[in-house]
């Protein structure tokens, strides 16, 4: 089993990014009023454009057979209550099997959370519930997980993190080592589940989602980069031999000459 090992540079980054990421959304929880208007406006304009796009149609899956019925109370649980059980889950698979591909999940959630907020707080975009798109899980039990007072910016729709972190723990996962060779595929079910479920709950845009895919795949690789840079960092910091500038990690270092 690998050690974890991340070294300062890692936790530098997690540290710096979770911190960044939370100061700035409670920045927008605490001026969501003001944005209020701006964030419905910005909604109204972003569902012109897909309408415009051929996209119009996902304004009205709340109107089909997919929400009636038990359906309806089916997205609603899957929004609410199957978000972060998943990301946790993703977490503690990789702590158990493989810490390499968890050190990855954390800094991308970081990363990406931390883009993510700077976006939300410069173009705020109001989910369709908030101009007149229905909503079910309002006034519900439900409500108190997937709307809790005080921890969420209503006005915060783009991108969609329950999009970006649904598709970043099911790729964890599928790439993760353990016994279970067939969840790498029944993984990327969640994500999909969660892309219908914040359309049909009007609690995202298309256009959220597709910014929450776009987000994880273009951060996916310095990612990982990061993480292997510190990786070295800390493997050359445990050998305890200073290196010169340039050299490989566990390269030996040639002897000065005292002449």
């Amino acid at each position: 089993m690998i050690k974890w090992g991340p070294g300062p540079a890692l936790i530098a980054v997690i540290v710096a990014s979770g911190a960044m990421a939370i100061g700035l959304y409670v920045a927008t929880i605490e001026g969501a009023a003001d944005v209020g208007d701006a964030g419905r406006a910005n909604a109204r304009a972003l569902a012109a454009w897909e309408v415009d796009r051929g996209l119009g149609w996902t304004h009205d899956l709340a109107d089909t057979w997919l929400s009636a019925g038990p359906l309806e109370h089916f997205w609603a649980i899957v929004y609410s209550l199957g978000y972060w059980p998943f990301l946790a889950s993703a977490a503690a698979w990789a702590l158990v099997f493989d810490r390499r591909r968890l050190q990855h999940l954390v800094v991308l959630v970081g990363l990406t959370g931390l883009v993510g907020v700077v976006v939300m707080t410069l173009v705020p975009v109001s989910p369709p519930r908030l101009i007149g798109a229905s909503d079910p899980i309002r006034g519900t039990a439900l409500e108190r997980f997937a709307h809790p007072d005080g921890l969420m910016n209503e006005h915060a729709a783009m991108p969609s993190f329950h999009v970006a972190w649904s598709i970043a723990a099911a790729a964890t996962l599928a790439v993760a080592g353990g016994p279970i060779g067939a969840l790498r595929r029944i993984v990327w079910l969640q994500p999909v589940l969660m892309t219908v479920a914040t359309l049909t709950t009007g609690n995202h845009w298309v256009s959220d989602a597709a910014a929450g895919l776009v987000l994880i795949v273009v951060a996916w690789c310095p990612a990982r980069l990061l993480v292997v840079a510190a990786r070295r960092q800390f493997a050359a910091t445990r050998s305890g031999v200073p290196r010169p500038h340039g050299d490989r990690v566990g390269a030996p270092v040639r002897a000065r000459s005292n002449s």
